[in-house]
């Protein structure tokens, strides 16, 4: 059986490339002083892809501390 995570990971993933890629128009974004413009698409992906690396990295530097505990 497959691991819950991998298919809720999974079927995340496939949803958001879904979204993605129905939002190809260009927007204007706007961070503190910065104005520019990107396609929507890179708005959507790139916080999923930074809040996945975190979320990975944090997940690894609880294992390797659970693991130095013991």
């Amino acid at each position: 059986m497959k691991s819950p995570r991998l298919i809720i990971g999974g079927s995340i993933l496939v949803l958001q490339l879904i979204i993605a890629l129905q939002n190809i128009d260009p927007i204007h974004v706007t961070v503190l002083f910065w104005s520019f413009r990107m396609p929507l698409v890179l708005v959507v992906m790139i916080p999923l892809i930074a809040g996945g690396i975190i979320g990975f990295l944090f997940a690894q530097w609880k294992r390797r501390r659970a693991r130095l505990a013991h």
